[in-house]
Order: structure tokens, then sequence, then C-alpha cells
């Protein structure tokens, strides 16, 4: 690619491997890209937006001066040295310490443990998922510092604020049916029917007791 610089975002910068892509270097906002061009035996870097990016395509024409062409070997050297510089902060220690860069270079501080302690995590960032969705891909954050993504999940939700809960309707069980004092239960039913039958069989004897008083 032609030289450019970083507007936004930031971009991984690769080179082509039969195993797969290797990371080289990253470029951030300010950072320079295409410059192997100025090169004639440098390797042209595969470049992959990390994040939601933009860049701003200068051409060559700069290139046709020898002063532009000094002041870009200049800027060149001095991105390499702060990119290697930060590579090896991302590459070494602890997974935090190397993910705590990470979001330094993001532009996300992380999060500081008294934050943390104190309940006050949702200040450091008033929208943590909006933060969220702006990083990379585990996947790839997980490339960058060296790591497994599980790992990277884990660590992240130590070094982030928490998603905020999106409070809903909750579903409440319907109250069962409690029996009415004034429906009789199955029990009461049948000791009612006894009880009735009962008072029907005394009933008819004492009309076959009168009757047989009658006749006498």
């Amino acid at each position: 690619m032609g030289p450019s610089r970083v507007v936004s975002g930031a971009f991984r910068l690769s080179v082509r491997h039969k195993d797969g892509p290797i990371l080289v270097n990253l470029a951030l906002p300010g950072d320079w890209l295409g410059l192997e061009a100025l090169s004639e035996d440098a390797p042209a870097f595969e470049v992959v937006a990390l994040t939601d990016s933009a860049i701003e395509a200068v051409g060559t024409q700069p290139l046709s001066c020898e002063l532009s062409r000094e002041d870009w070997l200049r800027a060149a050297c001095s991105q390499m040295a702060r990119r290697s510089h930060d590579m090896a902060r991302l590459r070494t220690g602890a997974v935090a310490s190397r993910l705590s860069v990470l979001l330094g270079l993001l532009g996300h501080a992380p999060v500081p443990p008294w934050a943390q302690a104190d309940g006050d995590r949702a200040t450091a960032n008033p929208n943590p998922d909006a933060l969220r969705r702006s990083l990379p891909s585990l996947r790839d954050m997980a490339d960058v510092v060296d790591a497994k993504p599980e790992t990277v999940c884990r660590t992240l939700a130590q070094l982030l604020p928490p998603r905020s809960r999106k409070g809903g309707p909750r579903s409440v069980a319907a109250p069962k049916p409690v029996a009415s004092s004034s429906q009789p239960s199955e029990t009461k039913r049948r000791s009612a029917a006894g009880l009735g039958t009962q008072a029907a069989v005394k009933a008819l004897e004492r009309i076959v007791a009168t009757s047989c008083s009658f006749s006498v």
C-alpha cells in the first residue's frame, strides 16, 4: 500500500507465513503506514484494522523531494523505536500488565484497584458497554498480548468496569388457587352424604313405626 497516516483506530502489521500471519507491530493514530515503500528490500506488511479505524492517504508525491524523503525516514525510525518498545511491553510480563498496556494504547485506561474496591468502577467509564464494543475481538487481543482468549476474557473482567445491568419486567408466578371455605372438600362432601343417608334411614324407621302403631 502507498504511504498513509492513521487518523483513528488501530491496525496490526503482519507478515505472511506458511502457518499464518505473524504479528510484527501495531499502528496507532499519528503513525505512518506503507513506509516500507521507502526501502526497496523491505518486506511488505499485511495491514488489518483491529477496531473501527480511518486512514488518510498522502500518496507518493512527497517522495519526489529529497528533503521530504529524509523527513519520512526520520519519522519511520522514530515510529519503529516507539512501537518496538510498546511491543516488548505487550509481549512480556503478567497478562494483566500486558492488557493494561494495550488498553492504554487504545485510549482506554484500566480501572485502578481502589476504584474496584470502592465500587466506583462505573465512574471510570460512563458507558462500559460501548467501551467493550470499541475493543478488538478477544482473539485479536490474545494474539497481540500472546495469551489465550480465555485468559484475556477473565483478565478483562478485572480491568474493565462491569457491564450495565439491563432491567426488565420479571416474570411473576401466578398464585395457586386456594380452596374457598364455602366450597367443601371431598372429605366434607363424603361426610355430608353419609349424614344425609343416616337421617333418611331414621326418618323411614319413624314412618314405619308410626304405621305399625296405627295398625295396632
